[in-house]
């Protein structure tokens, strides 16, 4: 069951988020982007005092001060797009070198998302988290041009308007497409089924690991997720009165 839900857990930050909106606006209103700069440096001094103090208890800091700049990023929406493209690539190169350096100092794990047997720096968000999010808008900021003019395309258009219809049900489904694949697999033949080491066969078998779970989320999307992927249809024309 946890495996099933665990993906939704961004709807409980996402309402706090939503909660904590008119302070948001406020600090944005009276402080703009340095917001983001204190933002940053709360975060920074949470992990400070977490990893030399091993004060874990305020990891839940972060949850806030993390998630919010995430969050108050959005606010410069218009700002990133209408920038010069330096400060694209001045955003992408600053997140890219600020996440490497953390992670190469050896406080920070490597992994951004949770993985089992492994800490992250997902649960509680960390600075390595802020680089992230910087790295990521600048990298969509440099493409950004180059795929609006692609999306002008008829053939384009239509690849997008069926990414977009799918993309919600796959993220809402797809872990239990993959938790009844493995429950099959495990049923079929046990522990055999997980690799002791990554051997190249397990490497080159990746690209294809995620045709079983598929094939299991697809029949989970047609029963409960159809409502979410019926094509847009535009509304009927109402016929103009006549004189």
């Amino acid at each position: 069951m946890l495996l099933v839900v665990s993906p939704l857990w961004f709807m409980a930050v996402y309402l706090c988020l939503i909660a904590l909106l008119p302070v948001f606006l406020w600090l944005h209103e009276r402080w703009d982007s340095t917001v983001l700069v204190f933002l940053a440096a709360a975060a920074g001094a949470v992990d400070i005092l977490r990893f030399r103090y091993d004060l874990e208890w305020l990891g839940i800091v972060n949850m806030v001060a993390v998630w919010a700049l995430c969050h108050q990023l959005g606010f410069f929406y218009e700002r990133l797009v209408h920038a010069a493209r330096r400060a694209d690539w001045t955003l992408l190169w600053a997140g890219l070198a600020a996440l490497c350096g953390l992670v190469a100092s050896g406080l920070y794990p490597g992994s951004m998302v949770g993985v089992p047997g492994e800490t992250s720096n997902m649960a509680p968000p960390t600075l390595c988290i802020v680089a992230l999010v910087a790295f990521q808008a600048g990298v969509a900021e440099v493409l950004r041009p180059r795929v609006e003019l692609r999306l002008q395309r008829a053939r384009w258009q239509r690849v997008n308007e069926t990414i977009n219809r799918f993309s919600m049900p796959l993220f809402l489904f797809h872990t239990t497409g993959m938790a009844l694949h493995r429950a099959v697999r495990y049923a079929v033949a046990g522990n055999r089924n997980e690799a002791r080491e990554p051997t190249l066969g397990w490497w080159l078998y990746r690209p294809l690991a995620f045709i079983g779970p598929l094939l299991f989320t697809l029949p989970v999307i047609f029963v409960f997720g159809r409502q979410w992927v019926k094509q847009a249809r535009p509304p009927a024309s109402t016929p103009a009165p006549a004189n």
